[in-house]
C-alpha cells in the first residue's frame, strides 16, 4: 500500500500487520478499536521500559523517557530518539554486562547507565526500517527477533 491513496478508506477491523504505508495518503481514514496495527504499539505519552536484542544474544533494558519522541509503524517494533540503558544481560538473566553492541550499526555500543541518542531519528512513523533507536515492548519480543529489520 506504499504511496496508495487511502483517503476516507474504511479500514475498520482490518489487520494491518506489516502493511507498508510509507507515503500513503491516510487523511480522514476510518478505523476503530478492532483495527490492528494502525495505532501506535508503544505508549504515546509518559515514560516506559522497553527492550532490544544486542549482539551475542544480550538483552538491553531501556528507559524511554516521557520527553522522548516515539513511533511505530505496523509491526511490534518501535523507535525513539533517546533512551537510557538500564540493564544488559544474557537471555537467561544469569550474567550481567556493562555493554552490548548493536546488531545493525557495527560501531554502536550500548553502555550500562548511559543515555543514547538517535541523531537520525525519522519522525515519519510509517517508515519501519529507518533512523531511530529500535525497541520492543517486551523482553520476549526482543528475544524472538530473528532478522535485522528492527535496527540500531
Amino acid at each position: 500500500m506504499r504511496r496508495a491513496n487511502l483517503q476516507y478508506a474504511n479500514i475498520k477491523g482490518a489487520k494491518l500487520y506489516a502493511a507498508v504505508l510509507e507515503g500513503a495518503n491516510l487523511k480522514n481514514i476510518i478505523f476503530d478499536n478492532k483495527t490492528e496495527y494502525y495505532k501506535l504499539y508503544c505508549p504515546e505519552q509518559g515514560a516506559f521500559i522497553a527492550y532490544k536484542k544486542g549482539l551475542n544474544n544480550r538483552i538491553i533494558k531501556l528507559l524511554i523517557p516521557s520527553d522522548s519522541k516515539r513511533v511505530s509503524s505496523t509491526r511490534n517494533c518501535c523507535r525513539c530518539d533517546k533512551a537510557k540503558v538500564l540493564e544488559i544481560k544474557n537471555f537467561e538473566g544469569t550474567i550481567f554486562y556493562d555493554e552490548a553492541w548493536s546488531t545493525v550499526a557495527e560501531d554502536f555500543c550500548y553502555k550500562l547507565g548511559e543515555w543514547i541518542y538517535a541523531g537520525n531519528f525519522n519522525e515519519d512513523r510509517w517508515y519501519d526500517s529507518t533512523g531511530g533507536i529500535h525497541f520492543w515492548m517486551t523482553e520476549e519480543e526482543a528475544k524472538n527477533i530473528k532478522n535485522k529489520r528492527c535496527r540500531r
